[in-house]
């Protein structure tokens, strides 16, 4: 659903004309998990959802905004959940919801994610 966040004062904070898109962990007020259960033996850190956002990319790389958000949400609740990765790095505290923010509304059923 969008949700117009522009300041009540009317100050543009805009792009001067682009689309800026981002694709977050969690809301704002959250914070996003780190583990180094994706590092292939590694004591990398790397972000839950940047893994899982990238896997799910490679697997569909011609997927929309919405699909994509979608893939992500299912892969966190199929695969990751019911494994105990996640409920290991999240440690049963946090769950964390993707989130996808734009400089303007448009459809994310049609639009398709281009990196």
């Amino acid at each position: 659903m969008w949700v117009d966040n522009r300041p009540p004062s009317g100050v543009d904070n805009g792009t001067g004309g682009g689309l800026a898109i981002c694709i977050s962990a969690c809301n704002d007020d959250k914070m996003a998990s780190e583990t180094s259960a994706f590092g292939a033996g590694t004591k990398t850190l790397n972000g839950a959802m940047t893994f899982i956002l990238c896997r799910a990319l490679k697997q569909k790389p011609d997927i929309t905004y919405g699909a994509l958000l979608n893939t992500i949400q299912q892969v966190n609740e199929d695969r990751c959940l019911q494994s105990g990765i996640c409920r290991k790095i999240f440690r049963h505290k946090v769950r964390q919801e993707p989130m996808l923010s734009s400089s303007e509304k448009f459809d994310v059923n049609t639009k398709k994610f281009i990196l």
